[in-house]
């Protein structure tokens, strides 16, 4: 029997993964079981290439990843379909604005972290990772910032700061930057553009794939946009109230093997 859907786009954190960073084995299982059907899956991830590679390889994922929210789409040999940083003037005002309020902030140049200090907060950051990642300490960010392409800025806080500047410099460059949560303590900027769903439309037209064959499952604010987008879009049980208004159905929770059970019902259309 052929698949609902040529196309599979799947969130890691939250939707994949728990605290314990390894796939369930009925995930792993399900998601062979879409590929032997010939569905292409990715992964679509804030993550940067290098930590999310190791969870590709772990998968048998081949087909090109969407990473950086998004504002990067690039194939397995490392040949580059999409990639949209910062205007520097605009990273180097969010950058300003963090230090100058007293928040933790790290810029994404070339696939490495550039950080003025090692603080709790990258270390926090670096526990998400299978991988070593190269951590550049720097006095003068701002005129990094200004000087090399930035694929996005994270800013690490509590909460209630983080609610605070989602709603403040979400105001502040509404129109002129992407602002959103990723996580209960990590706040993002990417470039107008940068978003899961342009990732999935920029895959999906590389593979020759029409939007309505294309499913996705996520679980948070980031991911609202695949969802949206795509043909077919699930949120985790355990999904944000942003994942959830995007999604066509909403599956079991990720302690419940939620995506597998996405996937097998919905993807390969098994009962």
């Amino acid at each position: 029997m052929s698949p609902n859907y040529r196309l599979l786009a799947l969130d890691l954190d939250g939707t994949l993964l728990d605290a314990s960073l390894e796939p369930s084995a009925a995930t792993k299982a399900a998601i062979a079981a879409a590929q032997a059907a010939g569905v292409h899956v990715t992964i679509a991830t804030g993550r940067m290439i290098r930590t999310a590679q190791p969870f590709a390889d772990m998968l048998n994922i081949t087909t090109p990843l969407i990473t950086y929210q998004g504002a990067h789409v690039q194939t397995a040999d490392g040949t580059v379909l999409y990639d949209n940083p910062l205007p520097p003037d605009l990273a180097a005002e969010v950058v300003e604005l963090a230090l100058a309020e007293g928040l933790y902030i790290q810029a994404y140049i070339d696939d490495q972290l550039w950080i003025v200090e090692r603080s709790p907060e990258v270390e926090e950051y670096l526990g998400f990772s299978l991988v070593d990642i190269p951590v550049n300490v720097v006095p003068n960010l701002v005129e990094i910032v200004r000087q090399k392409p930035v694929t996005k800025l994270v800013w690490i806080t509590n909460p209630t700061e983080l609610e605070r500047t989602m709603q403040e410099w979400g105001a502040r460059w509404q129109g002129r930057l992407e602002i959103f949560r990723s996580h209960d303590h990590f706040g993002e900027a990417s470039a107008i553009g940068s978003s899961k769903g342009v990732g999935l439309a920029v895959l999906a037209e590389h593979l020759g794939i029409a939007q309505a064959e294309v499913a996705a499952i996520g679980d948070r604010e980031n991911d609202a946009s695949m969802l949206a987008w795509a043909g077919f879009g699930m949120a985790m049980g355990n999904a944000d109230r942003f994942a959830l208004a995007a999604a066509n159905h909403v599956l079991p929770t990720l302690a419940e093997d939620g995506a597998a059970y996405g996937i097998r019902r919905f993807v390969l259309g098994e009962e």
